[in-house]
């Protein structure tokens, strides 16, 4: 019996065999909550996508085996950083984009992720504004600066208007 494709494998399968077909698209609503405007990507780009952001993990210092902790929407970038992250041998630890400060600093006593990822900005809301990155975590995990977004934005044909990239400010 063939072994289950894992998701990293599946999708440069689709990559290969699809390339242009529609593999991922944002919601129609997504300028409401103050982002940039929706978009859609093929598995070519979604693949291309992944492949950088991937490089870009381990660029910044992220090793195999390192957690992350992740806060984003429903939105492009949240399977665009799991797939990197997984590609880059990276652990995921996913929070709801209801927590704050409170809750996001027990997830991060319990995990101690390596880094950070989500918006600083949703819609009204300001996710991480409740809560000071600096002490967030007794752990050493490096929030995702501007500059980041801007190194990102660059390498990869996703061009963040108001740092969708899973970045805070």
């Amino acid at each position: 019996m063939e072994a289950p494709l894992r998701a990293d494998a599946l999708l440069r399968q689709r990559a290969d065999t699809r390339p242009q077909a529609l593999a991922l698209a944002d919601p129609p609503n997504r300028e409401s909550f103050g982002l940039a405007p929706p978009r859609s990507f093929t598995y070519a780009e979604v693949n291309g996508a992944v492949d950088t952001l991937a490089q870009f993990f381990i660029e910044i210092g992220l090793e195999p085996d390192d957690t992350i902790l992740v806060q984003l929407p429903n939105m492009a970038e949240q399977p665009l950083v799991i797939l990197a992250a997984w590609r880059a041998g990276l652990t995921v630890a996913m929070v709801p984009m209801l927590w704050r400060g409170f809750e996001i600093a027990s997830v991060c006593d319990q995990v101690a992720p390596k880094a950070l990822i989500g918006v600083s900005r949703f819609g009204a809301e300001r996710p991480w504004a409740t809560a000071s990155l600096q002490p967030l975590c007794q752990s050493q995990a490096r929030p995702f600066r501007s500059k980041d977004c801007t190194a990102f934005s660059r390498t990869a044909a996703l061009r963040p208007t108001s740092s969708p990239t899973g970045c805070s400010s």
